[in-house]
């Protein structure tokens, strides 16, 4: 079963506290999702790092080791006031 956009705001948000989260089905199948996260936290972060830390979040839902209610991901993750990487 592929996860709801709820589900993945509420549980990003939970993770990142602070965070803007939008999320966008890429197929209409809710299994391909492209994240835009903002958060404060990544300010200073390299970009590895930004996406190592959500990647920790998001793995236990994915397939390969995890549920197998996410197939892929595109990340757009930034601080406020940064550009986005």
């Amino acid at each position: 079963m592929a996860i709801t956009r709820d589900e993945l705001v509420r549980l990003l948000a939970e993770q990142l506290p602070g965070a803007t989260v939008e999320a966008t089905d890429l197929t209409g199948t809710a299994d391909h999702w492209q994240l835009a996260i903002t958060w404060p936290g990544f300010a200073g972060m390299k970009v590895i790092d930004k996406h190592r830390r959500v990647m920790d979040i998001l793995r236990p839902h994915m397939e390969g080791g995890g549920s197998g209610r996410i197939h892929a991901v595109d990340l757009i993750l930034r601080a406020p006031e940064a550009p986005a990487t």
